[in-house]
């Protein structure tokens, strides 16, 4: 009972935002640059040192970005693990959108609890593509691989897909 008055005030803020509110009280809607974004992952990580091991990597996302110019966007994800087990993450990143264009690169480090505690596990690289469906809501696709920071981690292969809105 005690989400339901955030959850109104969360909807409340958020039609206040939305480009017809601004216009029927005739003012300029301005975007002010924040976009989130929610999305499932799944893939895999393959080879642990010497010996490979692949593992399925299954995963929900959360993501906060602030647009600070020419494309650049720092961005915090908190992701919920299912698979290799249940775990948390943490993924601050970059995100550089190309001029004119649908598509984008990102970077991030994944600090996950997969092994029980806070840890740095990948440097992910990647890139993808979106498609707006209006000027402050649509989906993305991406694809990303990475850099093992931890012996156990092994090199990862995700695929991504989900929406983003925009602020």
């Amino acid at each position: 009972m005690r989400a339901l008055p955030v959850l109104a005030a969360t909807a409340l803020w958020a039609a206040s935002l939305a480009p017809g509110t601004a216009r029927a009280q005739g003012r300029r809607s301005a975007p002010i640059g924040l976009t989130v974004s929610a999305d499932l992952g799944a893939g895999g990580a393959a080879g642990t040192g010497t010996r490979y091991t692949p593992s399925t990597v299954l995963e929900a996302e959360v993501l906060v970005g602030y647009l600070l110019g020419r494309g650049l966007a720092p961005e915090l994800g908190i992701v919920l693990g299912m698979s290799p087990g249940a775990y948390l993450a943490l993924r601050p990143g970059l995100h550089y959108a190309l001029p004119a264009m649908p598509f984008y690169a990102r970077a991030a480090l994944d600090l996950s609890t997969v092994r029980g505690y806070l840890q740095a596990r990948w440097l992910l690289l990647g890139g993808g593509g979106e498609l707006r469906l209006t000027s402050q809501t649509g989906g993305f696709a991406e694809l990303c691989t990475g850099i093992p920071l931890s012996t156990a981690a092994g090199v990862p292969f995700l695929v991504r897909a989900g929406m983003f809105f925009s602020f």
